[in-house]
Order: C-alpha cells, then sequence, then structure tokens
C-alpha cells in the first residue's frame, strides 16, 4: 500500500484519524539492519510494525477500492484484512475481480503482486484456470493463507506436520535455555511459543491428532527441563491447569485443539456469516456477545475443576493437599509475574526449580539430611525452623518490601519505631505491654493526614503434612481473633 495515497483516502474519509496517522507517516522513518553496524533503510510503504492503528489505516486507505471492486464483481465472495485481499467463487467470477484490482488497484495505492498470488482450484478445473489466470500461482491441494491453510485435507495435514516441526525446533531451543535459566524458558514458552499452535487450534479444524509430537515433546523434554526430573501422568494433568488452579498453564494441545476450534466457531458467528453472505454492515450486540464469552469461561472453568478433581484422587494426601495450598490467592503470583530483573522477578536455576519443587511436594536436590538444630531436614521442618529456616529474614524481607511501597505514597516512614509506654492501660490478651516494645511499620497519611498508622508484618508457613482440611480457614481465623483479644487453639 502505498503511503501517500492512503493519507489522501484516509484525509476524505476520516479526517478525525488523518492528523495522527499523517504526523505518524508523512516522512518515512528509519529501519536498521540487524548486524550491519548502523545501516537504516527508509521504510516508505505499508505502515510500521505495532502501530495501533495499522489496522485502521489499511481499512480506510482501501475501503474505495474494496466496494469498487465488489460492484466490478459481484459474483466474487472477497475479503480484505489489511493489505492481504481474498475472494472466493466461480472462475468467471474470480476473473473479474482479478482484472479490477490489476487495473485500479494502483490508482488506490494498491499493487498488485502475481508471483505471490495462489489461487486454489478443483482438478478438473485446473486447465481453465491456467489459461485465464497465467501469471498466478495454481494449485489444486490447497496454500497458507493468514497463519491458517485453505485446501485438502491432504494439504492441511501436510501443512500441520511442517509447522510442527518447526514448534519442536522451537521447543529445543527453549530445553537448551532452561539448562541455565529455567524460569525465562517457561515464561517465553507461556507467553510466546505455545500461542502459536493456539493461534492454528482455533482455525484450522480436525488437527489434534497432529500434535500428538508436541505433547510428547513437552511432556519427555521440555517440562523436565524447568523442573530437573520426569513427572507422572497425574503431575502432567495437574500441570495443564491455570496457576490459579494449581498448574504450570502448559496445556496439552492435542486435548484442547477441538474445543478451541468449536469455541473459535461460535465466538465468530456475526463476521464468518457476513463474509459468506456478503453484508456491507455488521452489527454485533454486546450483551449476546458477552453472555457468549462468560458461558465459554464457564465451561472452561468446569473443565479445570473436573481435572483437578480427577488427578487429586490418584494423588497421595499430602500431594493433594500442596496442590490445594497452590490453589490459594497469591501463592502463584511468582509465576504468572513476568520475569523482570530489575524488580527482583526474575529467579536463577536453583530458586525455580527448588520453588516448583516445594509448589509440589518434589524432592529438592541438594538438600541436607540433618538440619543445624539437629533435626531431620524435611522440607516441612525446613520451612518452620527457628534456626535453619531463615524465619526472620522471610520476615523482614516482607517488612522491608512493605515500607519501600508505603514511602511512595506516605511520608515519615519508619522500620520498627518504639512504641509509647502503656503505663496502667489494659490491653487485649497476648498485646506486648513491656516497655521498649516496637511495631514493625509506622507511616503518616495512611488513613488521615498527619495522623501516624502502624502496622504489624505477619507470614504464616503453611505445613501440609500437618493441616487438615480446615486448617487454612482456620488459620487466618485464628489471626482476626488475634488482633480483637481471643485465640482458638487447634
Amino acid at each position: 500500500m502505498n503511503r501517500k495515497i492512503g493519507l489522501q483516502n484516509t484525509g476524505i474519509i476520516c479526517p478525525e484519524l488523518f492528523t495522527y496517522l499523517n504526523n505518524t507517516y508523512h516522512l518515512p522513518s528509519d529501519l536498521y539492519v540487524a548486524g550491519s553496524k548502523g545501516l537504516k533503510i527508509k521504510s516508505q510503504e505499508g505502515t510500521t510494525q505495532g502501530d495501533t492503528t495499522a489496522m485502521a489505516f489499511y481499512a480506510l486507505s482501501l475501503m474505495k477500492l474494496i466496494k469498487d471492486a465488489k460492484t466490478s464483481a459481484p459474483a466474487a465472495k472477497e475479503v480484505f484484512y489489511a493489505d492481504d485481499g481474498a475472494a472466493g467463487g466461480t472462475l468467471d467470477a474470480l476473473s473479474q475481480f482479478w482484472d479490477y484490482l490489476q487495473e485500479n488497484g494502483s490508482k488506490h495505492g494498491y499493487f498488485v503482486n502475481p508471483s505471490k498470488s495462489y489461487l486454489i482450484v478443483k482438478p478438473n478445473c485446473r486447465k481453465d484456470a491456467q489459461d485465464m489466470f497465467p501469471n498466478v500461482n495454481i494449485t489444486t491441494e490447497g496454500h497458507r493463507y493468514l497463519g491458517s491453510y485453505i485446501g485438502t485435507i491432504d494439504g492441511t495435514e501436510k501443512f500441520v506436520k511442517d509447522q510442527v516441526k518447526l514448534w519442536i525446533h522451537d521447543l529445543e531451543g527453549l530445553c537448551s535455555i532452561a539448562q541455565n535459566e529455567p524460569h525465562l524458558s517457561y515464561s517465553a514458552y507461556i507467553y510466546g511459543t505455545s500461542k502459536r499452535w493456539n493461534y492454528l487450534m482455533r482455525t484450522t479444524p480436525q488437527i489434534s491428532e497432529h500434535l500428538g509430537e508436541i505433547e510428547t515433546h513437552i511432556t519427555e523434554k521440555l517440562i523436565p527441563s524447568f523442573i530437573g526430573h520426569q513427572v507422572s501422568k497425574d503431575h502432567r494433568a495437574i500441570f495443564t491447569l491455570p496457576v490459579r488452579h494449581g498448574g504450570l498453564a502448559i496445556e496439552n494441545p492435542v486435548e484442547i485443539a477441538d474445543r478451541e476450534y468449536n469455541n473459535s466457531i461460535r465466538m465468530t458467528e456475526v463476521l464468518w456469516t457476513a463474509i459468506l453472505n456478503q453484508e456491507q454492515d455488521i452489527s454485533i450486540a454486546d450483551t449476546e456477545n458477552q453472555d457468549l464469552v462468560d458461558e465459554i469461561k464457564k465451561q472452561k472453568e468446569e473443565q479445570f475443576i473436573q481435572v483437578k478433581f480427577e488427578a487429586i484422587n490418584h494423588l497421595s494426601t499430602k500431594d493433594a493437599r500442596f496442590v490445594a495450598l497452590a490453589c490459594e490467592k497469591g501463592a502463584s503470583s511468582w509465576l504468572s509475574t513476568l520475569p523482570l530483573e530489575q524488580y527482583g522477578f526474575a529467579l536463577n536455576k536453583q530458586e525455580f526449580v527448588d520453588a516448583v519443587a516445594m509448589r509440589y511436594n518434589f524432592p529438592i536436590e541438594g538438600r541436607s539430611k540433618t538440619c543445624i538444630c539437629g533435626e531431620k531436614n524435611t522440607q516441612d521442618h525446613s520451612l518452620i525452623c527457628k534456626r535453619g529456616g531463615f524465619t526472620s529474614i522471610r520476615h523482614n524481607t516482607i517488612r522491608d518490601t512493605t515500607a519501600s511501597l508505603l514511602e511512595k505514597v506516605c511520608y515519615g516512614v519508619e522500620v520498627e519505631p518504639t512504641l509509647q509506654p502503656v503505663g496502667n492501660r489494659q490491653l487485649p490478651p497476648g498485646a506486648n505491654v513491656k516497655d521498649g516494645a516496637r511495631s514493625d511499620i509506622s507511616a503518616r497519611g495512611f488513613w488521615t493526614p498527619l495522623d501516624k498508622a502502624y502496622f504489624d508484618v505477619r507470614y504464616y508457613t503453611l505445613v501440609p503434612n500437618l493441616m487438615t482440611t480446615s486448617a487454612l480457614t482456620k488459620c487466618m481465623l485464628n489471626m482476626k481473633r488475634k488482633r480483637k483479644g481471643s485465640i482458638t487453639a487447634g
């Protein structure tokens, strides 16, 4: 698409957006060539990658061309996505559509490239197609279109298999990175690599059986590279769940492929129906669309709960309690947060592997058998030991982090401020009435201006081996009662 003509069309059709687009594209931008030591070329055509207004720019620039092409070839079912134009119909209808684009496209800044254009026809129409479209690539098998595939079953199967080979190569690269940085590799998979086949699932039907090789590679190589060992079938099922359900969000592509496609068909029904019927105006009812979104989310949530229930039933009681703890609010924030090193969110190899091990009660490699206190150094004991469990360090870390955040919104922030002497006043049972008692943090302006607020930092170490089903709830109730002066034993 020619920018100059595109800006001219936009200025006529949508003056409101023209000012922004003109400021952005009236001069060519510099594109730096990677590895060329400063070599740059001018970007003078199309839009800049990542520009949020790019799709609107394409639509406004080509709107006149699209409408005129439809008038010229009314029997062709046309559709445009950015600058990718396509049409379906008889050879005569497609010939009219193609001839119009070649003759008039340049007037609208749209230049057709026959060498990059493909015509998909039935085998009995191939000869006529070659005569009518001499410079266009003709195929009876199919071709890639917008990241998916249009064509025969055999062509689709070959396309998917070729994509799977590329994705497995990417997974091997992540496995290599995970040898030194498993946290970074895990995040790259969750937020990047896995999205590639998610798109293909939603746009291409009946491909689940071709994704088995990816699932095998994930289970046998990728996950072990993250956590340091192989996993059981039950833990693999747990890992497919979102982190809020105690999983790792590493889905099984074979199991979700058909579901994703069916959901995509339902969500986009208004759009693909409008394309088939060549409707000029599309009306999407926000209420109905939101109801459908809510319904699909509810179905997914029910499936997650069912998978978790079935997998937990095959785990030991202790392992099941670890999964239950991982489902608590905030217990998985370290997994869903991007590993930004400047904020201290990036875990090194030992930290990440140990964190996953503690999440699922896996053995921690390299842990001493005996604690410094002389007790057996189990995972439970290592969390609660007053000498070897670093309880003070964990408490102080929470305190200092909270204080640093309070400094951004309050003033007069102090760590461990001395409290005033109590004298003869009666305080609730459990309160520290000794002279020189200290709070963890104080800050002015938290509740009201000038008033000083005091904060007491507490952290709980929940030991699954000693927990009952209601232990976590009772723990929170005890905390509330202690603030009021009464504690329930148990």
